[in-house]
């Protein structure tokens, strides 16, 4: 079905005088008005931590307090004018009007957990109506273009176990990871590949002598606060620790380019860190050329996050604008399991509309067997 988008884009903005909140486009003009910091790193810190702790009850709660004081510290004043009007203009012409937040000039607060805001006035959570998917956006005034590929989408899986860290079961990882995706390979929509070892070197090779679309990192992540850089840890050939900076690895993705969408998620080990660097990686991966990239926030139970990694991945395989997918998926999780965590995946986007792929004219799903592969090829 064909779609109609406006985009609503929302900058934080800091300068001598303070710290704003800009619309830079909409439909309704632009806009300006003061920003004050809604919650602080404690109270953002105890937020992520209490979605796996509380009630069935008392998250809904948290997640609608939290949200609300979001949504208040942005839309004020002019701000809140121009996103109303904005929002009518959308619905006069039945159109989806795109909320594009980019916080690239105040860093500090990309740690905030904006998937949540929550409009009082309308009562709704922002990012899990499609009417106005949410995404956090890098403007990079360079236009991407959907890759054309033929189904099935290939997927290499990295799961990072190295030695000096808290170490987990990496088979069951996978295999958990395997079975709930199976589906999509018996259709011939995705295919699952396994990096082993999982070492820079052999992801290099494996982007060099193959063609992936997407990369499922699966690990743990730091943040070097002397040389203020974001790391993903790999290994080394003896299975040791090997760091790798976001720079270095956006150097990687870049020189690959059917590779569309990178996802990066905690192992159950990870511990939290004050700044997530799975969240600045992300950043820094589309400031290199990356279109996409998903982080997510903390390490979720697999009862929580394997649903959702399927309903995304379902929705991403069916060449659905990434935006779009990704809405679903929290949508899905919220009316059949009521579950809070929705909101833990934050979805990067550097594409103007959210198209990652398109089929080539005139082609044809095949009916041929698919395997998944977690051997050296």
């Amino acid at each position: 079905m064909e779609r109609t988008f406006f985009n609503f884009d929302l900058a934080l903005d800091r300068t001598d005088d303070g710290e704003f909140v800009r619309v830079t486009a909409s439909p309704a003009d632009e806009a300006v008005g003061p920003f004050q910091p809604p919650l602080s790193q404690r109270e953002v810190t105890s937020f992520h931590q209490s979605l796996l702790t509380q009630s069935d009850t008392e998250p809904q709660q948290t997640i609608r307090q939290v949200g609300e004081r979001l949504y208040r510290a942005i839309f004020t004043g002019n701000i809140r004018l121009c996103w109303d009007e904005s929002l009518r203009l959308a619905y006069e012409q039945r159109a989806h009007l795109r909320l594009r937040l980019n916080v690239h000039a105040a860093p500090e607060y990309a740690d905030l957990p904006w998937e949540y805001l929550y409009d009082p006035q309308r009562q709704e959570f922002v990012g899990l109506t499609p009417h106005t998917p949410l995404v956090r956006h890098v403007d990079l005034k360079q236009p991407v273009a959907p890759f054309r590929v033929e189904p099935p989408l290939r997927m290499l899986v990295v799961v990072a176990n190295p030695g000096g860290q808290p170490l987990y079961d990496e088979e069951d990882v996978w295999l958990r990871l395997v079975d709930t995706l199976d589906h999509l390979a018996v259709e011939r929509k995705l295919v699952l590949e396994r990096l082993i070892p999982a070492t820079v070197h052999e992801l290099q090779r494996r982007l060099r002598n193959n063609q992936y679309h997407i990369l499922h990192y699966i690990g743990h992540g730091v943040y070097d606060g002397l040389a203020q850089e974001h790391r993903l840890l790999f290994e080394n050939e003896m299975g040791r620790t090997r760091p790798v900076n976001s720079q270095h690895l956006g150097a990687l993705v870049h020189d690959h380019f059917a590779l569309r969408l990178v996802t990066l998620q905690a192992c159950p080990t990870a511990q939290p860190a004050r700044q997530n660097p799975f969240i600045g990686v992300a950043q820094q991966l589309l400031r290199r050329g990356l279109p996409a990239a998903v982080a997510i926030h903390q390490p979720l139970p697999p009862a929580v996050h394997l649903p959702f990694v399927d309903d995304f991945y379902r929705a991403v395989a069916d060449l659905t604008p990434v935006d779009l997918a990704m809405t679903e998926a929290r949508r899905l999780r919220w009316i059949t399991a009521q579950d809070a965590t929705w909101g833990e995946a934050a979805l990067f986007l550097r594409t103007a509309d959210g198209g990652l792929f398109v089929r080539p004219p005139e082609s044809r799903p095949t009916q041929r067997r698919t395997f998944f592969s977690w051997r050296r090829p």
